[in-house]
């Protein structure tokens, strides 16, 4: 009976030992780890556990999975704020509002325009110029949205982009004389005329920003949008001076138009930002925004009409934008 007792209490010895050097680690999956805890970092916490073949193995498990972990937990209410350690969330900030300024340039060939400019005899030169000055454009954009994760938002994007030009030529006209009343003449009349063009594309939709840290220091950001909307389109034909003209196909009145359109359109836009501040950010912007136009409505001062078109016939104001921009984050 002495030995027997002798066992037990031996064995009893060393339940209490392991017992006493048990750790537990404690997942946010809420799994507990039972284990022998070696070192704490950081990153990571490097632990030891038993296989079933009782042979000792070395892991590690990343901070950002454990939610809390004890030491030597028999003694937990001895020590409780010394061996008990929960990782704590670190603050960010959810809300960022931006607003960008730049140039922008469309990507369209604009050929069915030109071929009908070279067809009412319009020289090369003026309209290689027209198509430059229409191409190149003023960006404006302004963006708000509410960072879910540290590198996951959704949010609101718009953006304005506006061009204007003006074209100088002659139209080849008929004047017609009449020395009597049984005779007359036609004679040519060059009729000088000046037409200005104002564009505006305004682009408005949901968005999602994608960001990420370039460095430790929190200095330095990249950001990307994704973003889906509705895109409006305004033109505004002026003439000057003469309001019609006579042709030998009648007179014809040059009026002043107003087109408009509504479609969808996607906008991609990669952002580098710098933090001179926590709250405030500078950054350089590129962007791409693809839309186009099947239907227009065209106004003068007396009618309105639509206008239905199709492949190549459509208005495509798609166009490369890049800018410069500042932030606000809170």
């Amino acid at each position: 009976m002495s030995k027997q007792r002798v066992i037990i209490g031996f064995i009893l010895l060393l339940a209490f030992t392991y017992a006493k050097g048990q750790d537990k680690i404690i997942t946010t999956q809420e799994d507990t780890i039972f284990c022998k805890i070696i070192s704490i970092s950081p990153t990571h916490i490097l632990y030891e556990q038993k296989s079933d073949s009782q042979n000792i193995i070395g892991r590690f498990i990343p901070i950002e999975q454990v939610q809390e972990y004890y030491r030597n937990s028999q003694f937990q209410e001895s020590f409780p704020m010394g061996e008990r350690r929960i990782r704590p969330k670190e603050p960010f900030d959810r809300w960022r509002i931006g607003v960008q300024g730049g140039g922008a340039y469309l990507l369209s060939s604009f050929s069915n325009m030109e071929q009908n400019m070279q067809i009412a005899g319009i020289p090369q030169s003026k309209i290689d110029d027209y198509s430059k000055h229409l191409r190149n454009g003023l960006y404006i954009g302004a963006d708000v949205h509410f960072l879910i994760t540290h590198f996951f938002g959704v949010g609101l994007k718009y953006s304005l982009f506006t061009t204007s030009t003006r074209l100088d030529y002659s139209l080849n006209g008929v004047g017609y004389f009449t020395p009597d009343e049984l005779i007359s003449y036609s004679i040519p009349i060059y009729y000088p005329i000046t037409e200005k063009d104002k564009y505006y594309v305004n682009y408005i939709g949901p968005s999602v920003v994608f960001q990420h840290w370039l460095d430790n220091n929190h200095k330095f950001r990249i950001n990307e949008e994704l973003s889906l909307g509705y895109v409006r389109y305004r033109d505004e034909g002026r003439f000057d001076s003469y309001q019609y003209i006579n042709t030998n196909q009648g007179i014809t009145f040059l009026n002043n138009i107003l087109e408009e359109g509504n479609s969808l359109g996607g906008s991609v836009q990669v952002a580098f930002e710098y933090y001179p501040l926590p709250w405030l950010s500078v950054g350089a912007n590129a962007g791409v925004l693809l839309t186009s136009f099947g239907s227009l409505k065209t106004s003068t001062k007396e009618k309105s009409n639509w206008q239905y078109l199709k492949g190549d016939d459509r208005i495509n104001m798609s166009r490369i934008d890049y800018s410069v921009g500042v932030r606000f984050h809170f």
